[in-house]
Formats: C-alpha cells, sequence, structure tokens
C-alpha cells in the first residue's frame, strides 16, 4: 500500500511540472491516463484478474467436489489456485487443468471426480489457451455449446469426462486448436457421445492432434474427406468410433503431415478388407511419415508385409488380434527397433520368417506373435 501511494505522490508532482509547462487540461489527461496505468499494474502485480477470480468461484460452486480438489481455491490470488495457470505478462489466465489423476486406477462408479455442471461464467476466462477437464463425471450432461466461444483456445481435452448426448458444432468454431481429445469410454457410465455431422470439423485447419475414440460416428459418413482437409494434422485416434465406412476414391491425400494413424478396434462394423486397401494407398499418400500404426482387433485383409516393408519411417505398430490372412513377416532387412509392437497376433494361417534373420520360435517372443492367444505387450 505505501508503495502505491509513493508512485500517486510521484504522479501529482510530474502533474505539477507539466501544468508549468503546459496546461492543465493536458495534464489531467496524461494523470487520467497513467493512473489507469497504475491501476492495471497494481491487478497485474496481484497475480489475478478479479473478474476472472470471480467466475473461477462461480464456476466452483457449481461443481461437485469430493476430493477437495478445489479446495485451494479461496483467497485473492487465483493464480495459485490448483488447475490455474497466468500468463506472466498479462496476468490473465490461460490454462485451466482440472482432469483427474486417480481415475485410471478406480472403477468408474466410485471415482471421486468433479462433475456437476460447467458454468457459463467460465467465458469470462476470455484469454484462456488450455482447458483439461478429462477423466471426470459429467455423465447426463451435454458439452457445452459456449465452449466454442473461446477465441484463444489451442489445447481442448474433454476425454473421458463422460459427456453424453450430441456433441455441439459450436466447437468447430475454435479455429486456433491445436489439440482436441473427445475419446470417450461408454462401457463404464453407458453414455454415448455421437457426432451426427462432422461437416464443422474443416474449420480447425490447425488442428494438429485429433482423438475421437469410441464416439458415435455411425452417420458421419464423410468422415474420411473432412479429415483429409485438416492439412496440419499429424496425429489421429479413431478406434472403435463406429465409422459408416473407409472411402478408397479419394482423388488426393492431403494427410502428408500424419505421424500416428489408430483404426482399432473396428471389426465390429466389419470391413477388414477396407482397412488394408486404404492402409496399402498411404505410403504414397504420407509420403513414408507415418510412425505409429494401430489396426489392432480387426479382421485385416491381405498380405500385411508388402505395404509395412515399404514405411520406411515406420517404429510402433500394433496389430493385434485376429488377423485374418496368410502373411509374410519380411523384416529381415529393416533396422532393429522397427515394428517394435505386435500386441498378440492371433495368426490365422503360418507366419514365415525370411532367411538370415533370428529362429521363428525367437521371433514370436520378441513380436509377441502367438498362435494360441494373446500375449503381453513388448516394448
Amino acid at each position: 500500500m505505501g508503495g502505491l501511494l509513493h508512485k500517486i505522490l510521484h504522479i501529482n508532482s510530474l502533474i505539477m511540472m507539466l501544468c508549468i509547462f503546459s496546461t492543465c487540461v493536458m495534464a489531467t489527461l496524461i494523470f487520467s491516463s497513467l493512473l489507469w496505468i497504475l491501476t492495471i499494474d497494481v491487478v497485474v502485480a496481484s497475480g489475478c484478474m478479479e473478474v476472472e477470480r470471480n467466475a473461477l468461484l462461480t464456476l466452483k460452486s457449481g461443481l461437485v467436489d469430493p476430493q477437495n480438489l478445489l479446495s485451494s481455491w479461496e483467497g485473492e490470488d487465483c493464480c495459485k489456485w490448483w488447475g490455474v495457470v497466468c500468463s506472466n505478462t498479462t496476468g490473465h489466465v490461460v490454462k485451466l487443468n482440472l482432469r483427474n489423476r486417480n481415475s485410471y486406477e478406480i472403477v468408474f462408479e466410485e471415482c471421486p471426480c468433479l462433475s456437476g455442471e460447467i458454468n457459463p461464467s467460465l467465458l469470462l476466462l476470455s484469454n484462456l489457451e488450455h482447458l483439461d477437464l478429462s477423466m471426470n463425471n459429467f455423465s447426463g450432461t451435454s458439452i457445452p455449446a459456449f465452449l466454442g466461444s473461446f477465441e484463444n483456445l489451442r489445447y481442448l481435452n474433454l476425454s473421458y469426462a463422460h459427456f453424453s448426448g450430441k456433441l455441439p458444432p459450436q466447437i468447430g468454431n475454435l479455429s486456433k486448436l491445436h489439440y482436441l481429445d473427445l475419446s470417450f469410454d461408454f462401457t463404464f457410465s453407458g453414455n454415448t457421445l455421437r457426432i451426427d455431422d462432422i461437416l464443422w470439423l474443416t474449420r480447425l485447419s490447425s488442428l494438429k492432434y485429433l482423438d475421437l475414440s469410441r464416439m458415435n460416428l455411425n452417420t458421419s459418413t464423410g468422415w474420411l474427406h473432412v479429415v483429409n482437409m485438416l492439412p496440419s494434422l499429424k496425429v489421429l485416434h479413431l478406434a472403435d468410433c463406429s465409422l459408416p465406412g473407409i472411402s478408397t476414391s479419394l482423388s488426393h491425400f492431403n494427410l502428408t503431415t500424419l505421424d500416428v494413424l489408430d483404426l482399432g478396434d473396428l471389426s465390429s462394423i466389419g470391413f477388414g478388407g477396407e482397412i488394408m486397401e486404404w492402409v496399402e494407398m498411404l505410403p504414397r499418400c504420407v509420403r513414408n511419415n507415418l510412425q505409429s500404426l494401430y489396426l489392432g482387433y480387426n479382421n485385416l485383409k491381405g498380405n500385411l508385409s508388402g505395404w509395412l516393408e515399404h514405411m520406411d519411417s515406420l517404429t510402433d505398430t500394433d496389430l493385434g488380434f485376429c488377423v485374418d490372412a496368410l502373411y509374410v513377416l519380411t523384416i529381415g532387412s529393416q533396422p532393429t527397433g522397427r515394428l517394435l509392437r505386435r500386441s498378440g497376433v492371433t495368426v490365422k494361417g503360418r507366419a514365415s520368417v525370411p532367411a538370415g534373420t533370428a529362429s521363428e520360435s525367437a521371433m514370436r517372443v520378441k513380436m509377441g506373435v502367438h498362435h494360441d492367444g494373446p500375449s503381453s505387450l513388448i516394448a
């Protein structure tokens, strides 16, 4: 307080000098401007904007918090609260991370997760760049449409938060978004999260990471054409999401930056052959940039080795369980460490090992390939 008084007295002395060399009207205007800047400086110096502090307290009032994760949400400086990060330069809240870090270890029904209502007061955090509500229990509520109003948001993680209903297309307004995770697990909550029209995704041109695993996409017939319009995409997870089919008729692929592709656990919709046909096209279309490929739990049909051996950047592959094909694993000429993972491949046929490599039994141990059931994950 003494420092603030000292600054005001200093400004007052400047005003007296300005009155000597200029008009007092001009001096008063300058004084008002300096005082406004000083007020802003005081707010930033305290580490928290009052309007944002009040917005967070309103958000807290609508949440059920059995673990008392938000017990630190008191006092004047909201920048010191759990899960809240402020900008060092502006003092605005730029990151809100309310992810439940214990949910993997407990049964969902007993999860002491955050639940309740996401209050629209959140919109007062207008400088928010990072929002994580994952691993919580918002069962029975929909994803708020107002989340699409954060103009500066770059990271949005709502995975396993157990929202239900239809995904609001307003999420497509987040034009600066780089990371979007909406992955879901309906086996615990019984809820479903669906996308009726996926066209909104085309507006997220800056997107690099997209995870829609286990969402219901069975009415999104043009999903591949939409994804193909994301020129910066590096990671794509679409495991077990009821895809209506995979088009192999694209005239041009834009997925040249793709590093990770996950089309696992799609066997229930029965187009393993289409997956194989589409993936066979990828080496040309993604210019061998693909590093991780996950096709586990699919009834794949065809020769697996023909396209694997031409993926020069591939370091991690999961073809786990029920590969319905006669194939040859031609890995003898590949660098050590290639194709590191085979999560319990069930072979209906014969897995031959090329000359000059380790024995077939040793290869099975290394690759996790078994004829009679799953194996542990081989790193």
